[in-house]
This record gives structure tokens, C-alpha cells and sequence, in this order.
């Protein structure tokens, strides 16, 4: 008879495909997280996922988005489930990208312990907030503050800690490394090596980002800098805010598609 999440009906979206009428009413907050409540509850029961969805971590995130992003972002895991470890991080990640606000709790501790490493002045170089808040953004308050105390505390063992946050991050999730693709980086190393840049490009600062584009959806972007190196003063920004774009793109894209 297959799987038994074969056999029970997810919760609706409230959005029925094929249909392109519209209303301006406005949802009641209770009855959205009751629908976030229900499908969060039937992905973990039925769902067939390698972890379960921490209601408790992701119930703040989503209230950030629209109900209607929220229900196609859970949604959306049916074509992802089998290669994420780690569920509750990627949705938590997932509506920071789709323009949910920041975690004002998450962004305050991540600031104010950052400040506090630099004031302490045991890393070579100080370290820099946007560089690690995207990677941070996706584990809990707690753990992040953890993460860069343990830096700290390390730091006088620790050449690269960009990548030493980027790895503690997935270690907490569950989650091996993300890596890209030999093709995307070996284009990277070319143009650090060879493509005449005012600044090479900071291979750990794209990995998150370019580790969920398609392959040639970053190789298009790498290839952009093309007759703009002496103009693009950092490269390393310059390529993230082009796969933000792209992947914002991306995710408007599945919106009218499933609408």
C-alpha cells in the first residue's frame, strides 16, 4: 500500500493551484501558526525526514514571513527532504533569506560577542559580522554565542576563522560541510590566480550562498566579472549580492509557479 505518509493528507496551504483569484483579507495570526502548527506536526509524523522540524526553532522565523511563504516554504520540502540533515536549519535560513527580518535576539548576541572578540584583540584580524551572520543565522542564539566563544578560546590555534565558524555551524546542525562544485571551484581559483582582481575572492564568504545555486547559475555569475575587474572593488561582495539576487529570483519564481 506505500509509505504511510502516502495514505494521510497533508495540511492545505490555503493557496489552491490553478487559481488566480486573490483576496486582500487579511489572515488571522492564530489561524496561521495553527496551520504551521499542523503541517510542522505532519512533515515530523508522516514526512519521511532524517530530522525532525524543532517547532520551538523555526515557530519565530516563519511568523517573520508571510503566512502564505511560510506554508509553500514547509511545503517545499518535499522536493528537498532526502538531502538535508538538517530540516530546522535550513527553514531557519530559508526565511532570513525570503526577507523575514533579522532575529533580533540572535542579531544582538551575534554583535555584541563579536564586538567582544575584537576587543580582545586574539584573532590576526578583526573579525567582520557579515561575514559569519548568514552562517550563524542558521542555529540558535545560544549555539551561535557558543560557536564564537569557542573561537575564542581557540583562537590562538585557528588560521582561518571564517571557515572554523562555517564548519561549527554545520557540525551543530548535523550537517557535513557544504562544498561546491570542482568546476565552480576551480573558476574561483582562476580568477584569484590569474583574472587580474583588485581583490581575490573569499572562497569560505561565497560557499553558503554558491552552494545552493546550480552549478552554472554560478559559473554565469563568476563569468560576469569579465570586463569589470578593475572597476569591482570587492569581488567577494560583488559575486554574493549577484547569487542573492539570483536565488531571490528563485524563490519568486516557485511563488508563481505554485500560485
Amino acid at each position: 500500500f506505500g509509505s504511510s505518509s502516502s495514505m494521510v493528507i497533508k495540511p492545505s496551504s490555503g493557496v489552491m493551484k490553478g487559481s488566480t483569484k486573490r483576496t486582500t483579507k487579511r489572515e488571522d495570526p492564530d489561524e496561521s501558526d495553527r496551520k504551521i502548527r499542523q503541517t510542522v506536526a505532519w512533515w515530523n509524523r508522516y514526512g519521511e525526514l532524517q530530522q525532525q522540524i524543532h517547532y520551538d526553532s523555526v515557530k519565530e522565523p516563519l511568523t517573520r514571513i508571510s503566512s502564505r511563504q511560510a506554508m509553500q516554504l514547509l511545503n517545499s520540502l518535499e522536493d528537498k527532504k532526502d538531502r538535508l540533515v538538517n530540516p530546522t536549519g535550513w527553514i531557519r535560513a530559508e526565511c532570513q533569506r525570503l526577507g523575514g527580518g533579522e532575529d533580533r535576539e540572535l542579531d544582538t548576541k551575534i554583535r555584541r560577542t563579536i564586538g567582544w572578540i575584537n576587543h580582545q584583540k586574539v584573532l590576526k584580524e578583526p573579525l567582520q559580522y557579515v561575514k559569519v551572520a548568514s552562517a550563524l543565522a542558521q542555529v540558535e542564539p545560544q549555539a551561535a554565542g557558543r560557536i564564537l566563544h569557542d573561537l575564542c578560546e581557540k583562537a590562538h590555534a585557528i588560521k582561518d576563522p571564517i571557515g572554523y565558524i562555517v564548519t561549527a555551524v554545520r557540525r551543530q546542525l548535523g550537517e557535513e560541510k557544504p562544498v561546491l562544485d570542482q568546476k565552480v571551484k576551480s573558476t574561483i581559483s582562476w580568477w584569484n590566480r590569474y583574472g587580474n582582481l583588485r581583490a581575490t575572492i573569499d572562497y569560505h564568504e561565497v560557499l553558503v550562498l554558491f552552494s545552493q545555486l546550480e552549478v552554472s547559475d554560478a559559473l554565469f555569475i563568476l563569468s560576469t566579472l569579465e570586463g569589470k575587474e578593475t572597476d569591482v572593488e570587492n569581488p567577494t561582495a560583488w559575486v554574493c549580492a549577484a547569487a542573492r539576487k539570483r536565488l531571490e529570483k528563485l524563490a519568486e519564481m516557485e511563488v508563481d509557479e505554485e500560485g
